[in-house]
């Protein structure tokens, strides 16, 4: 589990990053594979979510706790606006890269490694795709593999290879 509190950012921040996790001495005996998002981050999300792996929260919404997705809150971060338009996507605040790719985007992402110390996680491969939410997965993997640094590892696909 994570030992630190790292949560100054605002929704307006951009995401920050943990400090760096411990390493665990012991080899992990339970693990979980997951494949392909191909940009679907509320796919990420729920797995992690659900199986206990992670806290997550986007613009200071929880996104669940204890295995149990907060759908009202995926629906308001992820689903279609009621006025049609397109649902948010993409992050804000980065530098060279300052809008987002629809609506306001999303700011203030913070994952964090929850799951027991036997407990590995691998992505394999293809986090990124046409999806509107590549960029928001890989940046809660980005902290989770500093969070859990030798828990959590996400391997190259043929989306990423080019990249």
């Amino acid at each position: 589990m994570s030992e630190h509190d790292d949560s100054t950012e605002t929704s307006e921040s951009p995401p920050q990053s943990p400090k760096l996790g411990r390493l665990r001495k012991k080899p992990p005996t339970k693990l979980h594979a997951f494949g392909d998002i191909h940009g679907w981050a509320p796919g990420l999300i729920t797995y992690l979510i659900s199986h206990k792996l992670a806290s997550i929260s986007i613009d200071d919404k929880d996104l669940g706790s204890d295995g149990s997705v907060d759908e009202a809150a995926m629906a308001e971060l992820f689903g279609r606006p009621k006025d049609g338009s397109e649902p948010s996507a993409g992050l804000r605040g980065f530098p060279r890269n300052p809008s987002p790719v629809n609506g306001e985007g999303h700011g203030s992402i913070r994952a964090r490694w929850i799951a027991d110390d036997d407990t590995a996680f691998v992505q394999i491969g293809d986090v990124f795709d046409r999806a509107d939410h590549s960029e928001v997965a890989c940046e809660i993997l980005r902290q989770l593999i500093i969070d859990a640094p030798n828990r959590v590892f996400v391997l190259v696909g043929n989306h990423e290879q080019f990249m």
